[in-house]
């Protein structure tokens, strides 16, 4: 049996943490112009993320993991820049609001399962969830087992 299908059955839940993320920028350079999109692909680069056009579209895409790209924006506000290049911090934070709410559940859980012990206010204030959110991780790891 390949390593692979093994890590597979022994892992049932994905790896959310390493899943690459694509952010829809439409009309990238009519919005804020050629330099500012060279700028910016520059910045992704150095943050470990891609920014390049769909096929031959007017339309382009911004990839990399969640993290990558929260570094990123996190960059954009503090650059000189941050208000020419508006709209793509908007579709940014857009696009990472989306995917913390999708992978908060699965991270609280772990962090559950790693430290049993842990009570709801310390989970609460480590990770910035709501008090629901909590509760709502810690029954579905009492499902798991």
């Amino acid at each position: 049996m390949p390593k692979s299908r093994t890590k597979l059955q022994d892992n049932p839940l994905p790896d959310k943490a390493n899943e690459v993320l694509t952010i829809a920028l439409p009309s990238l350079i009519h919005r804020i112009g050629r330099l500012h999109t060279q700028v910016l692909k520059q910045l992704a680069l150095a943050q470990q993320c891609e920014l390049k056009r769909v096929r031959r579209s007017r339309h382009w895409q911004l990839s990399g993991q969640g993290e990558q790209l929260a570094a990123l924006l996190r960059e954009l506000h503090a650059s000189p820049d941050a208000e020419a290049i508006r709209f793509v911090t908007q579709k940014l934070t857009v696009g990472i609001e989306a995917y913390q709410r999708q992978t908060r559940p699965n991270r609280l859980v772990e962090l559950i399962r790693t430290s049993p012990g842990i009570t709801l206010a310390e989970l609460v204030q480590q990770t910035g969830c709501t008090l629901a959110e909590a509760r709502a991780a810690r029954e579905a790891h009492e499902w798991q087992q």
